[in-house]
């Protein structure tokens, strides 16, 4: 069975995959424990999975989704940590905002902080929501 954050960690792969700076990115579920973590990175948290109360029925139909999605970068050749973190969070976002995940609602800004075990290491974060129809696999916008 295909979930809706498998997806997401395989077609995020294939998009950074035709970038020329970032076709080494590694994406994978947060909890996730190999690959070890290289960086750059995009670590994926499933951080709401409820069902929707507008269209419930006595089953479940229309569930309510929100993902985080955590940047791991560090300093390249050409760019500082917070660069990196900043144009792969560009490289995301504009990813879903096109055709394909246009649904997928960004809930605040990009928030930039250093990785408490090493600072070297900068984390930006980004969340997402939508609804998902169960049967269809159908992505709505949240309200």
């Amino acid at each position: 069975m295909v979930t809706l954050i498998n997806q997401l960690i395989e077609d995020i792969q294939t998009e950074f995959k035709a970038s020329n700076s970032y076709s080494d990115l590694m994406v994978k579920e947060i909890y996730e424990i190999y690959p070890k973590i290289s960086y750059p990175a995009i670590t994926i948290e499933e951080i709401t999975n409820e069902d929707n109360q507008q269209f419930f029925d006595e089953t479940e139909r229309v569930t309510n989704l929100a993902y985080q999605f955590t940047i791991h970068a560090e300093q390249s050749i050409n760019k500082t940590a917070i660069q990196n973190v900043r144009e792969i969070a560009n490289i995301l976002d504009t990813y879903f905002k096109g055709p394909r995940y246009r649904c997928l609602r960004r809930i605040g800004p990009l928030a930039i902080a250093p990785m408490p075990t090493d600072k070297n290491v900068m984390l930006g974060y980004l969340r997402y929501d939508c609804c998902v129809e169960k049967d269809t696999n159908t992505i709505y916008r949240r309200y």
